[in-house]
């Protein structure tokens, strides 16, 4: 990832306030998630169509022996 992209995401990443977070806190997970891509600024969803990508998820399977699937809906997958 270019370093400027890097440090566009940081600079836009949403605040604890900012946006609907989930919690989770529980024996397994510790955790705040974010389902809305609106509460993304232009860089983070640049980057994250780029993880979510069918391509990005077929190289990651190549290099884990197991499919994965991309998520873009971020609510993850079991």
């Amino acid at each position: 990832m270019p370093d400027s992209l890097a440090r566009s995401v940081e600079a836009e990443f949403p605040s604890d306030d900012a946006c609907e977070w989930v919690s989770y806190d529980n024996p397994l997970e510790h955790k705040k998630t974010l389902h809305r891509w609106e509460c993304f600024g232009p860089s983070t969803r640049e980057l994250l169509l780029g993880l979510c990508s069918d391509g990005f998820a077929e190289t990651l399977s190549r290099c884990v022996g197991r499919k994965l699937i991309a998520d873009p809906g971020l609510h993850g997958a079991s």
